[in-house]
């Protein structure tokens, strides 16, 4: 037996192994909540290996990476969401099924089970109900933080040996890191696009300097980048754009809804003469293409002084002429049209608004106060009535209750605008176009386009 002071020693020591094991489990967490990113050649914490994954489609609820820590690891982050991701899961299988033994693809994900598992027993997602993935993720994000998917992380012999994207995965690149053989592959690390494009982070060590206006053009895929846009601003003031991984034509397409809103017009893709040699070139054609070639892809950041945001967007359009075979300018041209005009002098039943009613053509309701605006924006936004710019000939917005949406054919929708003393008439018509032609011609226009009468 214990006496009492043994007791109270006893009781003490318990007391301190219980706190020092309470200590040890919150900093293994704060660990994990606070860890820096691992760069490439880094060693994985060994705490990781054994730390619980939840995961599903797998005879557990959680897993670990040890017993596989001996092979080529593969953290392939992806979501339900991404096509690409989904695209890369019958490749990655085949990989591990033919290479079994030597690598090992670890799906993950941060979408939590019930996203996850309803993705996986829908019908697009049951073709992939083999995948074991983790789920939940926390831990892993952490550690290789990223703003595009899929990404892809390399670990050998417990190291990070490389970071890429999905397509880079193939069985060639599997076997030269395998083989010991010198990769080919490209690293990507993931760009933080609320920074410069490309701007060197050493520039953040500069204390007495700052960006006051930067322009970068990049011709072919930036794998570091995801595609899309960001604005860039000061305090309350937008000052410049990022594109990223885009075609040219839909960078063009931004710059022309700017310029055009600026002078009080509405831009559509109707609003674009292409007189490129090979029209292609700066877009996705679905007949000749199955996917978006890599080389007709552009990066495009521009940060303007503030005190020029006045021109922002003809200086966009000035710098991508200069960096690009082509030139993009803004010219009036007599072209095919369609105009809505009045076709009777007697009144109108189409009563008249001094401002449009914000409701969309496409709106549950919208044979419900449907305004001459939103007739023109629908017809502009598709060639589903017609191919041809359609213009408002008539001076005054009206409303009608027409549902437009139904309409595809001019002639029927013409029937239904007769009540209303109106009609689509095509004409030819002097409008401002986005003309885009190869650089063997001069550029002396980028202005937006004058005001409509």
């Amino acid at each position: 037996m214990f006496n009492q002071n043994q007791n109270k020693t006893m009781k003490k020591k318990f007391g301190e192994g219980l706190l020092s094991l309470v200590f040890t489990v919150a900093a293994t967490s704060a660990a994990f909540s606070q860890g820096k990113p691992l760069k490439i050649g880094d060693l994985l914490p060994e705490r990781l290996w054994d730390a619980p994954l939840e995961v599903v489609n797998h005879p557990q609820k959680n897993t670990t990476l040890a017993p596989d820590k001996d092979k080529l690891i593969l953290i392939d982050f992806w979501a339900t969401w991404c096509s690409s991701c989904l695209t890369n899961f019958p490749k990655m299988e085949e990989l591990q099924h033919k290479l079994e033994g030597r690598i090992k693809v670890v799906p993950v994900t941060d979408q939590d089970r019930e996203t996850v598992q309803k993705f996986f027993q829908s019908k697009n997602g049951q073709k992939y109900s083999s995948i074991k993935s983790v789920i939940a993720d926390k831990k892993m994000r952490q550690l290789f933080p990223h703003n595009a998917i899929p990404y892809v992380i390399w670990i050998q012999d417990g190291r990070v040996i490389n970071t890429t994207d999905g397509e880079q995965v193939t069985e060639q690149s599997v076997t030269e890191i395998l083989e010991g053989k010198r990769s080919g592959l490209q690293t990507v690390i993931p760009m933080d696009r609320g920074r410069p494009f490309m701007l060197s982070e050493n520039f953040d060590l500069e204390k007495e300097a700052a960006i006051e206006s930067y322009s970068v053009v990049a011709h072919g895929r930036v794998r570091a980048s995801p595609p899309g846009m960001v604005y860039r601003s000061k305090g309350e003031t937008i000052v410049g754009r990022l594109f990223s991984n885009m075609l040219l034509l839909n960078i063009y397409r931004v710059i022309g809804i700017e310029l055009f809103k600026k002078s009080g017009d509405h831009f559509s893709s109707k609003r674009i003469v292409n007189l490129l040699k090979d029209p292609d070139a700066i877009s996705f054609n679905p007949e000749n293409e199955t996917e978006i070639a890599n080389e007709k892809l552009y990066s495009f950041d521009f940060i303007s002084p503030v005190s020029e945001v006045g021109t922002l967007y003809e200086d966009m359009l000035k710098e991508l002429n200069k960096a690009t075979p082509y030139v993009a300018t803004i010219k009036t041209k007599t072209v095919k049209c369609l105009a809505l005009q009045n076709i009777s002098s007697g009144s109108s039943i189409a009563a008249k608004i001094s401002t449009p009613v914000n409701k969309s053509v496409n709106s549950p309701d919208s044979g419900k106060k449907v305004t001459t605006t939103d007739l023109l924006r629908n017809l502009n936004s598709s060639n589903r009535v017609t191919p041809l710019p359609v213009i408002d000939q008539t001076g005054t917005e009206q409303y009608f209750d027409i549902d437009f949406t139904i309409f595809s054919d001019l002639n029927a929708l013409n029937k239904a605008l007769a009540k209303y003393n109106l009609s689509l008439m095509e004409t030819e018509c002097g409008l401002p176009m986005m003309v885009i032609e190869d650089k063997e011609q001069n550029i002396n226009q980028v202005n937006p386009p004058t005001k409509l009468n």
